[in-house]
């Protein structure tokens, strides 16, 4: 009987993978960190299909969740992968991590394991004739041909348009929009989602480059950190603001799909003598009467154990 299995118990590892001037970038840029998550993700490509792996929301959040990371955070180690050549950069922009070295070892793999009906899917194949003659992936980006990321970027809108989600797939500007919001909210700024606007909309006219410079900036998060609203940042005091973001942890380690509406959601916090009065969205107010004890555990009753609460 032929054996179809696709994935592989265990995979070859080159001795001198450390000597790999991309995987020194990769520590260069990420630390230990980086490396991790890397060799997951390569333990979860040949363990699944053996060559490949769909990179999604639910597959940053598995490998952010091992670990304890930001899926942020993930998405960028992932990206600067396919910058560097780890991965097939045009690929993994339609959602697909693989390249020549993990397609030649997969397929060297299962002809030695004399495994019949090996298959690679047509859209994430590259071609034999790279596989031959090429030691390792290259650094630079590997030219693909179009009818090949048609069909995938064809399959991914299909599954985008009845998938929904809070935390977009990688390389969507609104994931990016999140993080945003977080660093201006936290600035005390005192219409942050109104600067993420203004920022976004300031650099993306510019090519997302500062004045003066020829090349787009490459991190834009730090571009972030830097930005000034017009407006003085006077929104919550320091120990409100400070308190809100203790919480504001705990839900993303908790829950990250929801954490986000606690920025999005609240619009002031007065805490007097003996009340504080809140004023939210509907949907953030939603969320704490569905979660009222880790509300009341982890901000009410920690920080304000004797004022009563009110909502505005």
């Amino acid at each position: 009987m032929a054996n179809h299995k696709q994935g592989l118990a265990y995979y070859n590892v080159d001795t001198d993978r450390y000597s790999d001037r991309r995987i020194k970038r990769l520590k260069k840029a990420f630390g230990g960190v980086g490396i991790a998550v890397y060799d997951y993700i390569l333990c979860e490509v040949y363990r699944d299909k053996g060559c490949g792996l769909e990179w999604d929301d639910d597959t940053a959040f598995d490998v952010a969740d091992y670990f304890g990371l930001k899926e942020s955070l993930v998405n960028e180690i992932v990206k600067y992968c396919g910058a560097v050549g780890l991965f097939d950069s045009t690929l993994l922009s339609c959602g697909i991590i693989t390249s020549k070295s993990i397609q030649r070892r997969y397929l060297d793999m299962m002809s030695r394991a004399k495994r019949t009906g090996v298959n690679i899917p047509e859209e994430w194949r590259i071609s034999s004739e790279e596989l031959a003659h090429s030691s390792e992936d290259s650094p630079k980006n590997t030219e693909v041909c179009e009818t090949r990321a048609r069909i995938i970027k064809e399959k991914k809108s299909k599954i985008n348009k009845n998938n929904l989600s809070l935390t977009p797939s990688l390389g969507e500007e609104s994931s990016e929009r999140e993080i945003f919001l977080e660093i201006f909210f936290f600035k005390n700024f005192k219409r942050p989602a109104a600067e993420v606007e203004r920022f976004v909309s300031h650099y993306a006219a510019n090519g997302w480059r500062r004045r003066g410079q020829d090349s787009p900036v490459e991190n834009r998060i730090e571009l972030a950190k830097c930005w000034e609203p017009k407006e003085e940042p006077q929104r919550f005091q320091p120990d409100v603001l400070a308190n809100w973001k203790a919480l504001y942890k705990t839900a993303r380690e908790r829950n990250p799909s929801k954490a986000t509406v606690l920025l999005s959601g609240l619009y002031a916090i007065e805490v007097n003598a003996n009340n504080i009065r809140i004023k939210a969205s509907k949907e953030l107010k939603e969320l704490m009467y569905a979660n009222a004890n880790f509300f009341n555990d982890e901000f009410f009753y920690k920080f304000y154990p004797d004022k009563t609460i009110l909502w505005a």
